[in-house]
C-alpha cells in the first residue's frame, strides 16, 4: 500500500539514526528487511551461501540480524510489525526448516516474505525483541500504537502512515538519508 503523491506536500528532515536515543521503533518488517537485503544482505553474500543445505533461504535472518547493530548501538528499542499472513497456507507454528521448501526463487524478495516470516518470528523471540502481526497493513497497526504513544516513531517507506495519523515517521529509500517527517507539520 501506498500514496506516492503525499511526497509532493510533506516536508522531511535529513535525520539520523543517532537523533532517536533512547526511542522505541514501530517498525514495517517488510520495508526494513527489504532495505537490508538489497542494501547490504544480496551484496555481500551469494545466492549459494543464504541457503541451508542448499535449499533453505535465510537472507532475512541475515537482514535481521545486520540491522540490529544499527538500532540497538543507537539504544533504539525495535518493535517489529508484520504484514498479515492470512494468505499463507501453513499455520503460524509451522516455522521449521522444512516449512520453506516451497520458498520462490531467491531473485524475487518481496515474494519469499512471507515464506520467511514465520522463521523471523521464531528469530525475534529468541532475541527477545517484541513483534506484532497486523490485522489489516503493518504501517497502519504501528501508526496506531504511535498514535497511542506505545511507540514513539513509526519506520517505513510508505506515506499512508500520514493517512493513518502517525505522529512522525521515519523514512529511508536506500542510499538516501533518513527522512523524518512531522504529521503536524505536515
Amino acid at each position: 500500500m501506498g500514496w506516492k503523491e503525499a511526497g509532493d506536500i510533506v516536508a522531511p528532515e535529513e535525520s539520523r539514526l543517532s537523533n532517536f536515543s533512547g526511542q522505541t521503533f514501530g517498525i514495517d518488517s517488510t520495508f526494513w528487511f527489504q532495505r537490508y537485503y538489497h542494501g547490504v544482505v544480496k551484496n555481500q553474500f551469494s545466492s549459494q551461501t543464504m541457503k541451508i543445505s542448499g535449499r533453505y533461504n535465510f537472507s532475512q535472518a541475515l537482514s535481521l540480524l545486520i540491522s540490529l547493530p544499527d538500532l540497538l548501538r543507537h539504544d533504539i528499542t525495535p518493535v517489529f510489525y508484520f504484514d498479515p499472513m492470512n494468505t499463507n497456507e501453513y499455520e503460524r507454528a509451522d516455522a521449521s526448516i522444512p516449512f520453506l521448501e516451497n520458498l520462490p526463487t531467491h531473485s524475487n524478495c518481496d515474494k519469499q516474505f512471507q515464506y520467511l516470516q514465520r522463521p523471523t518470528e521464531l528469530l525475534l523471540k529468541y532475541l527477545d525483541i517484541s513483534y506484532s502481526e497486523a490485522p489489516q497493513y503493518a504501517e497502519a497497526d504501528a501508526s496506531i500504537d504511535a498514535r497511542d504513544g506505545k511507540i514513539d516513531i513509526v519506520v517505513s517507506r510508505d506515506y499512508d502512515t500520514l493517512l493513518f495519523s502517525a505522529p512522525t515517521i521515519l523514512r529511508k529509500i536506500y542510499d538516501n538519508p533518513w527522512e523524518k517527517i512531522s504529521l503536524r507539520k505536515t
